[in-house]
């Protein structure tokens, strides 16, 4: 009797890895990579972990000088990492990149005894909508204005108003950047690689 074994070079893959960054859950059991546009934004595969024992990363919402440490309240969402990642809801730890409220807006958001990440509305419509994620870690990301129903997860907070355009006016804050309207990558605020960016106003408070 004999065994057959098949090697897999580094160059091949016996299935598709949906830790890597070039695969987006459809929501039917598969991954696909047709809306990316790798070659425009330099994508290359990252070996996203795909579970929830990583504590890389860094804390505050924007560039290293401009981090702080927030807490639970003040996390808007999260990031594996400053650019050319994938986005995370606010309680997923095994992401340590925070986007934080009062690092972005400059003071504390004063929630009261509510939950600030609670969202408002009906679901499709939230007031107080962000943007929305696949899956609540190691997704990808879709624009506040669009509801494909594919990304079921909103991230909401507080009182924020969002919008997604090339720059932010004069009245609004940028919490992140995205690739596009769907499927979209993400990117700390300020990094500026990206053509999308999501600006929001707030009123500091409920």
């Amino acid at each position: 009797m004999f065994l057959l074994v098949r090697v897999y070079t580094s160059e091949e893959d016996p299935e598709p890895n949906p830790s890597r960054d070039y695969y987006n859950y459809t929501g039917l059991g598969n991954y696909d990579n047709s809306n990316l546009n790798n070659n425009e934004y330099g994508y290359n595969p990252i070996n996203y972990e795909n579970n929830r024992t990583y504590r890389g990363g860094g804390n505050g919402g924007g560039g290293s000088s401009k981090r702080n440490i927030c807490d639970d309240g003040q996390i808007i969402m999260r990031l594996y990492g400053e650019e050319n990642t994938h986005g995370a809801l606010w309680n997923e730890t095994v992401y340590s990149l925070k986007v934080c409220y009062n690092e972005i807006f400059g003071e504390m958001f004063d929630f009261g005894n509510r939950d600030p990440h609670q969202c408002s509305g009906n679901s499709g419509e939230e007031n107080n909508l962000v943007l929305r994620l696949i899956k609540s870690f190691n997704s990808h990301a879709e624009a506040p204005e669009v509801f494909s129903g594919d990304y079921n997860l909103p991230v909401c907070y507080g009182d924020l108003q969002c919008t997604s355009r090339a720059e932010c006016l004069a009245d609004e804050e940028e919490i992140a950047s995205l690739t596009g309207e769907r499927n979209a990558h993400l990117e700390s605020r300020d990094a500026n690689n990206y053509p999308l960016k999501i600006c929001c106003t707030s009123s500091g408070s409920f």
